[in-house]
């Protein structure tokens, strides 16, 4: 069978891989084939529960893919690391999946700085398959998904860059092929922003914690600001879990990563330890979803991380949290 084969050079995403010049790469048209029949049949309803989503998923973001290369790459890279996990003893669908991630990364630097009408939904699609992919892929011990060596990480940067294309490029994503998308993400922020149920206990325990807080910073008025602002957003979500008729997923658990302010990202970084007491709350949210393949064990391995760098004057801060992932998870 022939093969199609290109050479990529080395990118500067070295947090999202980095590309071996001296390797090319080597794609089957049988491998193609598989992968991308797997996304549309089984990985397209593990990423969003929602039908109305699920649809976008399955027919709107393959038909994206057929049109521009960075979001096919990117969708096979998911979908062949969806088919690592189905089946761990085939090697070789884990390494499918690191070249499509790479060539990905590789074409879609050429188009970042040319953001336009025509390309704009592939530029979104492609920064929440580049999240996905990267929050699926094997964990290292010391990870903390959102930040790494005292910055805010490579993918997360992109994935919260599709707000500037939302912001800037919205009336093309409405009546472009992921409007059903765009307008369910705007209804579940409303949804958050407007809904006045009686507090959880999830929102009971951030008080508990933000008490905490703004004893620890009261003469830093700025850094009291910083972790507030993280801790009311953080809310919102818990809120929205309790609500019955919200048909939250896995997803709906970054509105948070996607709204927290930079500010609290460097901090985070920093390892400061409130910022990680902040965190520890997200993954409650994380634990609560029942996540799909891509986001298992996160909750538990950002809890032990946290509890590795917390302070111990610090942990009952996260009793709480730490009873929520922990209470049914053995470590």
């Amino acid at each position: 069978m022939s093969k199609v084969s290109s050479t990529i050079s080395p990118t500067s995403y070295v947090s999202l891989g980095t590309w071996d010049e001296h390797r090319p790469l080597v794609l089957s048209p049988l491998d193609f084939d598989e992968i991308l029949n797997n996304f549309c049949t089984e990985t397209y309803h593990t990423i969003h529960r929602d039908p109305v989503q699920q649809s976008v998923w399955k027919d709107s973001v393959p038909r994206i893919a057929r049109s521009f290369d960075f979001v096919m790459h990117s969708l096979l890279a998911l979908s062949a690391l969806h088919l690592s996990y189905l089946y761990p003893q085939e090697e070789s669908y884990a390494l499918q999946a690191l070249l499509h991630h790479q060539f990905s990364i590789h074409l879609a630097r050429k188009v970042l700085p040319r953001i336009t009408n025509e390309n704009c939904s592939a530029l979104y699609i492609f920064s929440m398959l580049l999240a996905l992919y990267v929050i699926a892929r094997p964990r290292k011990p010391e990870d903390l998904l959102l930040v790494g060596d005292g910055e805010i990480t490579s993918w997360l940067m992109m994935f919260r860059g599709t707000r500037t294309i939302a912001d800037n490029w919205r009336e093309s994503l409405i009546s472009g092929p992921l409007a059903p998308m765009l307008m369910g993400g705007m209804q579940r922020v409303e949804l958050q922003n407007s809904a006045n149920n009686p507090l959880s206990i999830g929102e009971e325990q951030l008080m508990v914690l933000q008490g905490h807080i703004v004893k620890a910073t009261a003469a830093d008025v700025r850094l009291s600001r910083i972790y507030s602002e993280a801790i009311e957003e953080l809310r919102k979500s818990f809120m929205a879990f309790d609500i019955d008729q919200y048909n939250h997923g896995t997803t709906d658990a970054f509105i948070w990563v996607h709204r927290v302010s930079d500010e609290y990202l460097l901090l985070l970084g920093g390892h400061t330890q409130e910022s990680l007491c902040i965190l520890a709350f997200f993954s409650v949210l994380l634990h609560k979803t029942k996540a799909k393949w891509w986001c298992e064990g996160w909750s538990a391995h950002l809890m032990t991380q946290i509890n590795r760098l917390l302070d111990e004057p610090y942990r009952p801060w996260i009793w709480w949290a730490s009873k929520e992932v922990f209470g049914e998870i053995k470590v």
